[in-house]
Order: structure tokens, then C-alpha cells, then sequence
């Protein structure tokens, strides 16, 4: 019987296969790729988690200019985690 991959293990197979198609063509495949994957795991996630994530990631880039640890406004768009 085949051994189940752990989740960790199947996250480290998709980077490990982004970063091989870069370095098999262009860096562009690569990265590419790994915006597809962000695009798949976007969609599987409701809207509250959707907030969350923005919420985290633009604080964690610093593109955003924090008004609350809840909200978030970046472009002229505001993001409240309650909403």
C-alpha cells in the first residue's frame, strides 16, 4: 500500500515542480506557476478566510498603511476583516 503524502509534503512537491519548470524554461514559468497555485488555493477559500489572508499578506508585504490590526487601506480600497 502507498504511503499518503503529508499536506507539508504536497505543498514542497508543487514548489519543488514550480521551481523546476523555471529552471527547465524561463524564471517567468516559475513564477507563473506559483500564481496559478495561489489562484487554486484562493478559490477554495470562503470570503471571510479570502479577508484574513489579504489582511495578512498586504500587512506581511508592507503595502499597506494599517488604520486598525482589523483594517487595512491600500490603493484607495479599504479591507475590514468584519465586512
Amino acid at each position: 500500500m502507498a504511503k499518503r503524502p503529508k499536506k507539508q509534503d504536497l505543498l514542497q512537491l508543487l514548489l519543488e515542480a514550480a521551481k523546476n519548470h523555471g529552471e527547465e524554461s524561463e524564471q517567468d514559468m516559475e513564477v507563473g506557476d506559483l500564481q496559478e497555485i495561489v489562484a487554486i488555493c484562493w478559490s477554495c477559500l470562503t470570503q471571510a478566510q479570502q479577508k484574513t489572508v489579504a489582511l495578512t499578506a498586504l500587512k506581511d508585504f508592507g503595502h499597506a498603511q494599517w488604520m486598525t490590526p482589523e483594517k487595512v487601506t491600500i490603493n484607495d480600497i479599504e479591507i475590514a476583516k468584519d465586512d
